[in-house]
């Protein structure tokens, strides 16, 4: 396994696992509301400002810079949801999120 395989194995895990623990939060809503406000805007950072376009794991280019727009709507979105309680659906955004970063890595690789 190449390390660009290894790093969508990893992210891939720890994305779903994510997904898991907060569908099985056991902490504050506020607490997942903010973390999850936190990464939204740090996405979003990301791409207004272009930064980190090059990336180890990516072998040099970062071609999922695209999708960054995508990514910071569904953690705000998993913001909003967690702020009102709803576990069930903000752990299915980011189920969601992680699958669209799935397919978004099968179709790139498979173009390459």
């Amino acid at each position: 396994m190449n390390y660009r395989m290894a790093a969508f194995v990893l992210c891939m895990v720890v994305r779903f696992t994510m997904a898991y623990l907060v569908y099985n939060a056991r902490v504050p809503h506020w607490v997942v509301a903010i973390f999850a406000a936190c990464v939204a805007v740090g996405f979003a950072s990301i791409y207004i400002f272009n930064l980190r376009e090059t990336a180890f794991e990516a072998g040099g280019e970062v071609w999922w810079g695209g999708l960054r727009p995508v990514h910071s709507a569904m953690y705000l979105l998993v913001a909003l949801l967690a702020t009102k309680g709803n576990y069930k659906a903000a752990s299915c955004a980011l189920a969601v999120d992680t699958a669209i970063g799935g397919i978004a890595y099968i179709a790139h690789s498979t173009s390459h």
